[in-house]
């Protein structure tokens, strides 16, 4: 039994693995409420042990996703190469962060009681195993785009069995996941949070500052590339990740209360078209240099949907695995999954397992929450039917089931659903339920065998809603709640034998309606993580504009 675990850095999270499998994933936000918390996850790693029935003494091997003794030198070097300005980030981060890493082991074994072998592994090699060895494939490519680890922030190599292989890296400052945090926080949203919104505004740019933005970066060829660094600050002073030439060639940064306007749209086009280019770049020779042409990508940058339906449209590629936490939550898992299959080369790998792990309640807690909300509730014969029909006659309805998705996407069990054809079922969403900007897209959950009748898949599965693919022009009119500006969406593609319960919603809601999606989105409101509780889910039901609640078997309405 092999516990792994992140801290002190975003997205802290704990996974437990025995004899391979994956048993339990908490991400700590998801107990704590503090969205990308920072925090040791003290709650995650009590779930997972809960979860599998175990106390700390059942566990051999405990896995922590960061080595604080990798790329100290040249970090230092760094820093007294950009001397004064670097001053304030080496104490403030540099240092801080260091010990932190450094203390870790004795943290967790003076909050656990833990006696047992405690690992200290690398962040991105963490990242390889957390994408490879979940995969389906026995061979890859595996590409591992971050912001930074503790001196790599990219990394390629090759996985065969069990085994993996590292055959080269990019080294910070030069990061592509960094380029994207930057522009993230010049356009007023806040880095290692939002850059989905960069991704999203994206779509509605124009062409103006993409040669500004390619001079930024020299793509290398075998894998590599350098940013020009006279544009950034991160490596820096840090009081902004952008520096004042950025500041000379697009103008001064939004401020979080301005509007959006043409120039910051056309900004976030630059962005994710850069991206795009140079990830295609590196994809391409590496396939040519190692002829695997099947890519499982991890990272934090993995989670951009767009590129990965790019990606996979490209023609340089077979076929792509994304793991759900792909981000640095993630690495937990892959700690603990390097730390096994080095003990056991010849274990089986756990491919593909569910990503529904975390937190589930049964009936009666559910029943409780309800009682000691004062909701109104029902509980009719067939819940999924109940639900659809709601779809059906326009309401949005709040969807709490069985264990909690892992990863960032709500993939039906902490899920917001509502009819995909109404045109103006995206605004409502935005303002009455979510309230967000209005920019911001919403993906469909679609049966897996009528996925490619919508959506211009090839054929291709996305069970988590990590990459965007054309709406098909048939659909086009049908579709305008999923179907972005640029016309394409983020699916989910969801098959009966993965999660029956939600299958059978959505084929309820095709009987009725003969669309056989619906739009899919996470179950809380901006700047809040995804519900966990059936409290959580009830008091996000009443206090926004979600009309009707299917929680377990229940359905809860609202007084009229």
């Amino acid at each position: 039994m092999v516990l792994g675990f992140n801290a002190y850095i975003h997205d802290t999270a704990a996974a437990l693995i025995h004899e391979g499998k994956l048993v339990a994933f908490g991400e700590e936000e998801r107990f704590s409420r503090v969205k990308h918390t920072t925090e040791f996850p003290i709650r995650a790693i009590r779930f997972v042990l809960e979860k599998a029935g175990a106390s700390i003494n059942d566990v051999d091997d405990v896995a922590f996703y960061w080595d604080p003794r990798c790329g100290v030198g040249r970090r230092v070097v760094q820093t007294l190469v950009n001397l004064p300005g670097s001053a304030r980030q080496l104490f403030r981060m540099q240092l801080g962060n260091f010990g932190n890493m450094r203390r870790v082991e004795q943290v967790f074994r003076e909050k656990m009681a833990f006696r047992g072998r405690f690992h200290h592994i690398n962040h991105y090699e963490a990242h390889a195993a957390g994408t490879f060895y979940p995969s389906p494939f026995d061979d890859a490519l595996i590409l591992i785009v971050d912001g930074n680890g503790e001196i790599a922030t990219t990394w390629f190599g090759t996985g065969e069995g069990t085994r993996i292989r590292k055959f080269g890296d990019v080294l910070y400052p030069h990061s592509l996941g960094l380029l994207y945090c930057t522009v993230t926080e010049y356009l007023g949203f806040r880095q290692n949070c939002d850059e989905g919104k960069v991704m999203g505004l994206s779509a509605y740019g124009e062409r103006r500052y993409l040669e500004e933005f390619r001079r930024m970066v020299r793509y290398e060829g075998g894998g590599r590339f350098r940013l020009d660094l006279s544009y950034f600050d991160f490596h820096r002073s840090r009081r902004h990740w952008h520096s004042k030439k950025w500041i000379h060639s697009f103008g001064p940064p939004r401020r979080k209360d301005e509007a959006l306007t043409e120039y910051h749209k056309d900004v976030a086009y630059a962005a994710q078209t850069v991206l795009e280019e140079n990830v295609m770049a590196m994809v391409r020779d590496l396939t040519a240099a190692t002829g695997k042409r099947r890519l499982v990508f991890g990272g934090g940058v993995a989670l951009n949907c767009v590129l990965n339906g790019k990606l996979v449209n490209s023609g340089l590629i077979d076929v792509l695995y994304v793991p759900p936490p792909a981000y640095d939550a993630g690495a937990a898992w892959g700690a603990a999954l390097k730390v096994f299959h080095d003990a056991q080369p010849d274990a089986a790998r756990d491919r593909v397992p569910s990503p529904y792990q975390g937190p589930e309640y049964s009936d009666a807690e559910i029943e409780t929450a309800l009682h000691n909300a004062g909701a109104m509730y029902e509980r009719p014969g067939d819940i999924a039917r109940a639900a659809a029909e709601c779809l059906a006659g326009g309401l949005i309805v709040g969807r709490f089931d069985g264990r909690l998705e892992i990863g960032p996407r709500a993939l039906g069990h902490r899920s917001i659903l509502a009819d995909p054809r109404p045109p103006d079922m995206k605004d409502k969403l935005n303002a009455r339920v979510k309230h967000r900007e209005s920019f911001r897209p919403f993906g469909p959950s679609v049966l897996e065998s009528r996925a490619d009748e919508l959506f211009d898949t090839g054929g291709r599965r996305s069970p988590y809603m990590l990459e965007a693919f054309p709406v098909r022009q048939a659909w086009y009119e049908r579709l305008p709640a999923v179907t972005h500006v640029d016309g394409t969406a983020r699916i989910q593609t969801v098959r009966e034998e993965d999660d029956p319960a939600y299958h059978a919603l959505l084929s309820a809601f095709d009987a009725l309606t003969g669309v056989p999606c619906v739009v899919n989105t996470s179950f809380n409101v901006m700047g809040e993580p995804i519900v966990n509780t059936p409290a959580e889910a009830i008091a996000c039901f009443l206090s926004t504009g979600i009309d009707v609640c299917a929680i377990g078997p229940f359905l809860a309405k609202k007084a009229t």
